[in-house]
Parts: structure tokens; C-alpha cells; sequence
């Protein structure tokens, strides 16, 4: 766990797969258990910026009896992060770059 611009963030090696709100829990779900999560009523899709992020779900917590499934969501989200293979990053010197056109002119 790490603090992340004011919230609690859970990592999975360098992979976040959930962090703290004031409104509950914030986590990555794989698909079935997205859907799942989101047809019992159980958590929300999470919005930032008027839009949703994908396969992040919130689960709320507004009292200790949701704290226990707040946690199940959270265990499923580790377990699926933990299982995603490794982003390859390019290294900052060899990032592409455009390619300056030269145009040769004839004069006469």
C-alpha cells in the first residue's frame, strides 16, 4: 500500500489494483466478475471526469458491514492483476521521432 494523490493505493508488484476513496473501495475486476459485481448491485462502475474506466469498479463503504465485501472485490482484483503479464516500457532515448523532410530545389 502507498499514498497516491490523497488516497490509500494497493499495488501488485507496480500494478495498482485498487485504492481507498471516501465513497468505498476502488478496484480492477476482469470481466465476468465486473459484471457480476455490477448486476448484484454490489459496486458501480467508477467515474472520473464524467466517464467510466473500464473494468474499475467502486464498491461502497459507508459502514463496517460492507467492509467484508469491499475486501472480497479487493482479493478478485489482486488476483487478477497479479496475473497480467508485464507492460514492456521503451526506454526514453528510443522513442520515435519524426524524420525532418529535406526538399532539394533546382535553381537554374
Amino acid at each position: 500500500m502507498a499514498p497516491h494523490v490523497g488516497a490509500k493505493v494497493y499495488f501488485v508488484g507496480d500494478r495498482m489494483f485498487a485504492f481507498a476513496t471516501d465513497e468505498g473501495l476502488v478496484t480492477k475486476l476482469p470481466e465476468p466478475q465486473r459484471t457480476q459485481a455490477l448486476a448484484e448491485g454490489e459496486a458501480q462502475p467508477f467515474m472520473h471526469g464524467g466517464r467510466s474506466f473500464g473494468a474499475w469498479v467502486l464498491v461502497p463503504v459507508s459502514n463496517p458491514s460492507q467492509l467484508a465485501k469491499a475486501q472480497t472485490w479487493a482479493r478478485l482484483g489482486y488476483k487478477h492483476v497479479s496475473v497480467i503479464p508485464p507492460v514492456r516500457r521503451r526506454s526514453p532515448g528510443r522513442r520515435w521521432q519524426a524524420k525532418q523532410k529535406v526538399v532539394w530545389q533546382q535553381h537554374d
